[in-house]
């Protein structure tokens, strides 16, 4: 881990990662705060101890920007390395050009399209949104901004597919299932359905939404030690870290009562409350 017990570290400004709740958010983002346990993927805070039924919070890695007396001045000095900023719309070269491209071709299709930046990386390296963060993108590998506004039909099918999305009780960019079909798992994006090669696959779409290929989501399973939220029997949504050796967190994933974001948990709630008062 990259922190240990005693740094002061200073919470990110933004939600970054799966594990903030609105409690989380509303107060502690930008702050600083004490670490007082590292755990296997997390950490604890000092700050927050008398939070979330006096355990506190669990703070993943990313969800601190750094050290509280380097935060800020590590953020300036990669602002001055960087060409570009958040929320930049940005055009990939439309030949290849530096040494970064993966090997088999999947950054291909990226070629000259535009692109928005979504995180900085530490190293000057950027996320971009339409690639859900996938790869890597140095300064080489971009034209420049994009002179061109994102259009109104691109803004359409954004938001078409994120209704498509949610009618399917998935989120853009979650990978599921799709039930007598090869390059398993597929994805919806703002633009289309993906399969696992990154190739667009308009067809099955189509058969998708006429319900000719059923969709079946990816249960999600955390790894030893990630933090997780379920539906406790008072009908809160509560979060833990899970123990693979402990029989209540195994029995909470089998039932279907372990889920990876606040809102997931929330959104599943009325579900995990009707089989708490199944008779037995």
């Amino acid at each position: 881990m990259k922190y240990k017990v005693g740094d002061k570290v200073r919470i990110v400004g933004e939600e970054v990662g799966n594990n903030w709740c609105p409690k989380m958010a509303n107060n502690w983002l930008g702050k600083v705060m004490t670490i007082r346990e590292v755990l296997d993927s997390g950490y604890r805070m000092v700050e927050d101890a008398g939070e979330h039924f006096d355990a506190g919070w669990f703070w993943e890695e990313c969800m601190i920007a750094g050290l509280a007396d380097e935060s800020q001045s590590k953020n300036i000095k990669q602002e001055e390395r960087v060409k570009y900023k958040v929320g930049d719309r940005v055009r990939i070269v439309s030949e290849k050009m530096g040494g970064y491209w993966d090997e088999i071709g999947l950054m291909d299709r990226w070629l000259n399209s535009v692109m928005t930046i979504c995180e900085i990386h530490h190293r000057g390296l950027y996320r971009m949104e339409e690639d859900n963060g996938d790869w890597s993108w140095r300064d080489d590998m971009i034209a420049g901004l994009a002179e061109e506004p994102q259009s109104k039909m691109e803004e359409e099918l954004k938001n078409i597919m994120a209704e498509i999305a949610a009618s399917y009780k998935v989120e853009l960019g979650e990978e599921f299932e799709i039930s007598n079909l090869n390059n398993n798992p597929y994805k919806f994006t703002e633009r289309g359905l993906f399969d696992k090669q990154g190739m667009r696959c308009q067809f099955a779409l189509s058969d998708v939404l006429c319900g000719d290929l059923p969709i079946k989501k990816i249960a999600w399973k955390p790894k030893d030690g990630d933090g997780f939220w379920f539906v406790g029997l008072d009908g809160g949504i509560h979060q833990a870290n899970f123990h693979k050796d402990f029989i209540v967190d195994r029995a909470m994933l089998v039932s279907g009562n372990c889920f990876r974001t606040y809102k997931e948990a929330d959104d599943n709630a009325d579900d995990i409350k009707e089989k708490f008062s199944m008779d037995y």
